[in-house]
């Protein structure tokens, strides 16, 4: 069965791909970019399996094309990616060191997360949350024993913040 994806980031690397494995296999996809311009080629080849549509940083920036949701124009906003830090957290200065590759070897291959992200949506139960890349899993199980112990130590307040 044919599924309907929203995708943002599409003009290139992993939202572009994950667009053409989608539509690649039949899926619909509702796809956003800031240049609008670079989704041309998949209008053009995958005609009405496609609706482009442009992506705003701080608000709506006009509606998507065609009327993917029920009937009813779509609107897309994006306010700020969540990869975008002002500060540097020293929780991953380890995972850092630990990876110690050229920039240019330590970036992953958009290519080769299609055949994940199309298993995780095809699953029965699908992960709310995956790492697309060898290593996070590990920093993950350094540092989430110290912040739940953080959290258990401050419970009594977080519950008093609560109210009655």
């Amino acid at each position: 069965m044919a599924k309907t994806w929203f995708i943002t980031g599409t003009s290139r690397g992993f939202g572009r791909e994950w667009d053409e494995a989608a539509l690649e296999r039949g899926d619909r996809v509702a796809a956003a970019a800031r240049d609008t311009g670079a989704l041309t080629p998949l209008v053009e080849r995958y005609g009405n399996a496609v609706t482009a549509g442009r992506l705003g940083r701080h608000r709506p920036q006009g509606r998507l094309r065609g009327r993917p949701c029920g009937g009813r124009p779509l609107r897309i906003t994006r306010c700020r990616s969540s990869a975008v830090h002002r500060v540097r957290l020293g929780a991953y200065d380890d995972f850092r060191a630990g990876n110690s590759l050229s920039a240019a070897s330590k970036r992953a291959d958009p290519h080769a997360t299609r055949e994940a992200i199309l298993a995780v949506v095809d699953a029965e139960d699908p992960a709310r949350r995956i790492f697309l890349d060898k290593g996070p899993l590990d920093l993950m199980r350094k540092v989430h024993p110290a912040r739940i112990a953080e959290w258990e130590k401050w419970d009594s307040i977080s519950q008093a913040a609560h109210g009655s």
